[in-house]
């Protein structure tokens, strides 16, 4: 489902797709059939081990580009230079406070980028300052997601409620997104951790009365969110009005040690019948998702493998972008947003290779006239029918398609989502079927 994300196919294609395969010696000995296959096995396995390696190097060069802003240490600290202005502030207002309340003296070399900052003093001064201005720069923050309609209960009158949270949780900033979009994006930030948790929980609970959270293993959670959000937004339509179904940045362990994101679930007011029905639709949405990998094959299960990677790593850069931009470093901002997208493209491109794959696992040599839809999204696998529907409907035969959706025993309450979906489709086409079995339509192709 989902978080839990439209370009030509070149653009999407990572480069471990696009790799070209070593050329065989022609002038070697042909080896027997079954010699060449091992060989052409384990040459694919070296590539896959080196390309994880140069995957894992890449990742490392873009955590180190958003890790943080400020480096150094309580001597030297080297900064941005567009964000010199804010340290020193109006007419030099914020640097004389750094220097009168940490006793340190501040020296700043805006001649290169990044600038230079020099600390002198004793070193529980110089310590004192270089926190006051990673806090100024750089501070701790949290970003949330809260509907349009319900943003001015989080600001209050004249911004009340905004002024009494910061005042109440020492939090220095509460921002909010200005773009017009749905959900806005709430920013806090602040000296400490600690005063960001207790402002966000402040905010949340005025967001959500009532919430509960939900645990999703990594495994499934690129599944769960859905190509830009689609299977998110149908979980919110299946719950109704008044619930929301945010998946969080926050990883924990279930009990037994599986890896996992958390999925806030939360309703606009105190109906807990509500919020109740809402939990069990999502825990049973992963619950479906993790059985499906039991149809998916090795390949299958790679490629949703990957795309979960890259919706981790997706939702983690959007995330810092929300930060950049609430600090007032637009340009970073812009640059992580950029990279957030280009996660999203790759989260994508291996979804599609992954439903190749899995329907490929299902299907192989089972005949044109044979349609196994397991372990497929309900997008995905409309997708494969129509194609092979399209096949027959043109060829004066009445042709008969086994189509196999699944009885849906592992769906939310047994529902099944992509047999009635089959069902839908087939009568818009006005096709002919029969019930073959509680699993399996027969359909007039």
């Amino acid at each position: 489902m989902g978080n839990l994300f439209c370009c030509s196919a070149d653009e999407n294609v990572p480069e471990e797709h696009t790799k070209p395969q070593p050329k065989p010696h022609h002038d070697a000995p042909a080896p027997a059939e079954g010699e060449g296959k091992e060989r052409v096995k384990e040459e694919k396995k070296i590539a896959e081990v080196e390309e994880k390696k140069k995957e894992e190097e890449e990742e490392k060069k873009k955590d180190e580009e958003y890790r943080g802003i400020i480096e150094g240490d309580d001597h030297e600290l080297k900064v941005p230079s567009h964000l010199v202005g804010r340290l020193i502030g109006p007419k030099g207002a914020t640097i004389k406070a750094i220097q009168s309340e940490s006793g340190a003296k501040v020296h700043v070399d805006s001649d290169g980028d990044p600038a230079v900052v020099r600390l002198e003093g004793q070193p529980a001064a110089r310590a004192a300052a270089r926190l006051k201005i990673i806090s100024i720069l750089d501070p701790p923050s949290k970003t949330l997601k809260c509907p349009k309609k319900l943003i001015g209960r989080v600001i209050g009158t004249h911004g009340s409620t905004v002024k009494s949270i910061k005042e109440k949780t020492g939090v220095t900033r509460i921002d909010t997104s200005r773009d017009g979009s749905d959900p806005v994006i709430i920013t806090i930030s602040g000296e400490s951790q600690d005063s960001v948790d207790k402002a966000e929980k402040m905010i949340l609970a005025i967001i959500h009365p009532l919430s509960s959270e939900v645990l999703c293993p990594v495994d499934v959670i690129a599944a769960l969110i859905g190509d830009h959000g689609a299977n998110i937004k149908e979980l919110r339509q299946r719950c109704g009005d008044g619930v929301e179904i945010d998946v969080t940045h926050t990883h924990k362990k279930m009990k037994d040690g599986t890896e996992s994101v958390v999925v806030q679930v939360g309703v606009h007011d105190d109906d807990k019948k509500r919020l109740n029905k809402a939990v069990h639709v999502v825990e049973g949405e992963i619950q479906e998702l993790i059985k499906a990998m039991d149809y998916q094959g090795p390949e299958g299960k790679k490629y949703r493998a990957l795309a979960n990677q890259h919706a981790i790593k997706r939702s983690q850069l959007y995330e810092a972008s929300h930060k950049a931009y609430a600090r007032g470093d637009g340009k970073a901002a812009k640059t992580l947003a950029d990279k957030a997208k280009a996660e999203g493209k790759m989260m994508k491109q291996c979804n599609q290779d992954a439903a190749e794959a899995i329907f490929k696992h299902r299907n192989d040599g089972k005949g044109d006239l044979f349609i196994d839809l397991h372990g497929l999204t309900v997008d995905e696998a409309l997708g494969f029918l129509k194609e092979r529907l399209e096949k027959f409907l043109h060829n004066d035969v009445d042709d008969k398609l086994h189509c196999v959706t699944g009885a849906g025993n592992h769906s939310p309450g047994h529902l099944a989502k992509i047999k009635p979906a089959v069902k839908e489709l087939v009568t818009k086409m006005k096709l002919k079927y029969e019930i073959e079995n509680v699993g399996t339509y027969l359909i007039h192709c």
